[in-house]
């Protein structure tokens, strides 16, 4: 069953969303309810992004909250933290902004009650454009700058890069083009 959700990452990773998707749902539910739970969970996370790019967004939701329910009940703060970001992102395309706030400040409290220092910069990313999309362009800012801040502090170039651009947008927005 591993190896069904490490394909169907993949598929996903190159857009391959209906073949992601079939390979989740080869999987029997017995095998899902036996395996270890991160196996599960990774199948079920799996699922839910070729779910979203499909237009299924009732049934990602649906997959989203049983991978919470599972990580929840697992108790890694980290993976529990990589599903709460997955829920809000559902939440964020379904236009429940609010609700999908709350999951994004979850997950970086799991992330960083895990210790998982990429993932807190993760969600602090994802607020700092939530916040952006829902004209709240002072939050926006200072997430962005926490953001920035703490991806350079750990040395990911990719989050570094990430919130450098989300600055440049908001100096941007505002006609700061300097």
């Amino acid at each position: 069953m591993r190896s069904a959700a490490i394909l169907a990452r993949i598929l996903t990773e190159n857009g391959d969303y209906s073949s992601a998707l079939e390979v989740c749902q080869r999987v029997s539910p017995d095998a899902i309810a036996t395996a270890g739970p991160r196996t599960a969970i990774s199948l079920l996370t799996q699922e839910t992004t070729p779910l979203m790019r499909l237009g299924d967004l009732e049934g990602a939701e649906a997959k989203a909250a049983e991978a919470l329910e599972l990580a929840e009940r697992y108790g890694d703060r980290a993976l529990w933290g990589n599903t709460c970001g997955q829920m809000a992102s559902v939440l964020r395309i379904r236009g429940r902004l609010e609700e999908s706030l709350k999951f994004y400040s979850r997950a970086e409290q799991l992330h960083r009650d895990g210790g998982d220092l990429a993932g807190i910069v993760r969600d602090l990313l994802n607020r700092a454009s939530l916040f952006n999309r829902m004209g709240l362009l002072e939050q926006s800012l200072e997430t962005f700058k926490q953001a920035h801040r703490q991806a350079r502090q750990i040395g990911h170039s990719t989050l570094i890069l990430r919130s450098a651009l989300g600055l440049g947008m908001l100096a941007a927005r505002s006609g700061d083009w300097q």
